[in-house]
């Protein structure tokens, strides 16, 4: 298969695609079908990862619940949560970031008993 690729200068690029004659529409219908699906983005970022969130949902509770125990008050609780996070791998997380994890998760609206 041959190929050629011309920029109009524009933003969008003109291809044009040799293909044996008995090909033709097989190609055409495969464009066509891959052209109406939205792209895929795969991605290695722990971010996008749904086992980060979920361990890091996790984590913060627990790590909430353990600071409220011990006494500390609401607010100190969540910034020591968030001290524990980045010791605990999660470096990129905020403490606005924990604490809307926290909230999210019902731990800001009552003491924990």
């Amino acid at each position: 298969m041959k190929y050629s690729i011309q920029n109009d200068g524009k933003g969008t690029v003109m291809i044009r695609v040799f293909v044996p004659e008995n090909l033709a529409m097989s190609f055409l219908t495969f464009i066509n079908q891959n052209a109406q699906k939205k792209p895929e983005i795969k991605t290695d970022s722990r971010i996008q990862n749904e086992k980060y969130f979920t361990e890091l949902n996790t984590l913060a509770c627990s790590f909430f619940d353990d600071a409220v125990k011990s006494g500390f008050a609401i607010s100190t609780a969540v910034s020591e949560t968030n001290y524990s996070l980045k010791s605990a791998g999660f470096a990129n997380v905020s403490y606005n970031i924990t604490r809307s994890i926290l909230q999210k998760n019902g731990r800001l609206k009552q003491k924990i008993q």
